[in-house]
Formats: C-alpha cells, sequence, structure tokens
C-alpha cells in the first residue's frame, strides 16, 4: 500500500461476513492476490464474477493459465520485487479499467460454466457410461 499513490483506497478482505467481502468486491475496481493459490481460489473467482480485475500471482495455480485464465499480464511473477511491480501496474489497469475488465470475459464464462460443464460430466460417466472425456470435450471454454 506504500507504494501507491495515496489516492488508492485498500480494503483488505479480512474479518468480513460473506455479505460484507460480496459487497466490497462489487464496489472494488481491482482485486489483488498474491497468495500461494494451492488450488482453483474462491477469492479471486468471486472477485472476477463481481466484475473486479482480478490480480494474482504467477503462484500454484495462478501460474496455470487452465485454473486461473486470465490475460498473463493480470498475474505478477513472485519474487522480491513483486508488491512493487504490482503497485506499477495500478495506474495503468485504474486508467484502462474497463477494458482491463474485459480481458477477463472468458474467465468469467469458464466459471459461470462450470456448474453445466459438472453436470454434464456427471451424466456421461453414471448414466451414459462414457469414460476418458475431457472438459474440452464439452466444448467449454
Amino acid at each position: 500500500m506504500k507504494h501507491t499513490d495515496s489516492s488508492v483506497l485498500w480494503r483488505p478482505i479480512q474479518g468480513m461476513s460473506r455479505s460484507q467481502v460480496v459487497s466490497t468486491l462489487r464496489e472494488s475496481g481491482i482485486y489483488i492476490d498474491l497468495g500461494h493459490h494451492p488450488g482453483k481460489d474462491r477469492l479471486p473467482r468471486e472477485a472476477a464474477i463481481s466484475r473486479s480485475l482480478t490480480i494474482v500471482s504467477r503462484r500454484g495455480s495462478g501460474a496455470f493459465y487452465g485454473d486461473v485464465p486470465i490475460p498473463w499480464e493480470h498475474k505478477v511473477s513472485p519474487g522480491r520485487d513483486e508488491v512493487c511491480n504490482v503497485s506499477r501496474m495500478i495506474p495503468r489497469l485504474i486508467e484502462n479499467l474497463q477494458a482491463e475488465v474485459g480481458k477477463q470475459d472468458l474467465y468469467r464464462a469458464a466459471i459461470e460454466g462450470e456448474r453445466r460443464q459438472f453436470n454434464l460430466e456427471v451424466e456421461d460417466v453414471f448414466v451414459n457410461r462414457h469414460w476418458g472425456k475431457d472438459a474440452l470435450d464439452y466444448g467449454m471454454p
């Protein structure tokens, strides 16, 4: 926070109820998560669905496009300069916020299509007894 312009308002998401988290994400322009991303993390996904620009570190699933399908430019390389690098990104992202959010439309579409994909996969295995299909076989983004 000390590396950004004082006009940037920071709201740490901690100690909040679910409704407060949802409200904060809907009101935020940018969501930044520099964590370790051990799997498909919930908060980056919720932020994207809330139309908050999602920025993650390139750690764990954050480095894997299949798990977090956002542009590489919205991912920050981990390391000593990680915080400084993300703070330098913020002015450009704010200046072009709607265009940057639009670059994550495929991420939102993938998240929104997961329930449908899951249902299709379950039906294929347990009803149709088809084995060995992959998500791409269902035409999902």
